[in-house]
């Protein structure tokens, strides 16, 4: 079928326009109306500083599966004090399967695993139990791997580390697993080193 704007040809939303260059649509929002609402004050505020993660509770989530949103939620666990890390805590880990492996959400993670308390770090440890191997091999669950590599104690890892007996080789010949183990090795040799 012929469309005026394209001269005859259709277009793909990825094909490329008539100079031959890639197109990207962005990805639709999965933010709801009353989140997009907040999001948009937030965007719209003359000082960020003034929003919390309280102005957002009960829509966290959707925040961290949003660029926008997850950028907001990163910036603010950078200042939070314990009582709003402990808010963003509440809403994520009944939903961290599905945040570990988001484009955005993994970020999210990983800025917990920066900044979270021991006891959040703890916590965030227990999610990963049973699941190293499978989030090591996914494209953004083997980001928040290594940041939990680089962020928690000794024993936690050593505790980590077992789910990879007799799966070190898997890792080795994936494309995300392969930087996870290369991760384990420096984090690993670091607390040899201190060991001395």
């Amino acid at each position: 079928p012929k469309t005026p704007r394209s001269g005859g040809r259709k277009l793909s939303p990825r094909s490329g326009g008539r100079d031959g260059r890639q197109r990207s649509v962005p990805s639709p929002s999965k933010l709801g109306p009353e989140a997009t609402h907040l999001l948009n004050e937030i965007r719209n505020a003359k000082s960020r500083n003034q929003w919390t993660i309280h102005d957002i509770q009960g829509h966290v989530v959707e925040f961290c599966l949003d660029q926008n949103g997850s950028r907001f939620i990163q910036q603010r666990l950078e200042v939070a004090q314990g009582e709003e890390k402990e808010a963003v805590m509440g809403e994520i880990v009944p939903n961290i399967r599905e945040l570990q492996n988001d484009v955005f959400g993994n970020y999210v993670v990983q800025k917990l695993y920066e900044f979270g308390t021991p006891a959040m770090k703890r916590d965030l440890k227990g999610t990963l139990d049973g699941n190293m191997l499978l989030l090591s091999l996914q494209m953004y669950g083997c980001r928040v791997v290594q940041k939990a590599l680089e962020s928690l104690q000794y024993d936690d890892l050593c505790e980590l580390l077992e789910e990879f007996r007799g799966n070190t080789l898997t890792c080795i010949q994936d494309q995300n697993g392969n930087h996870v183990i290369q991760k384990l090795v420096e984090v690993m040799s670091i607390h040899a080193k201190n060991a001395e």
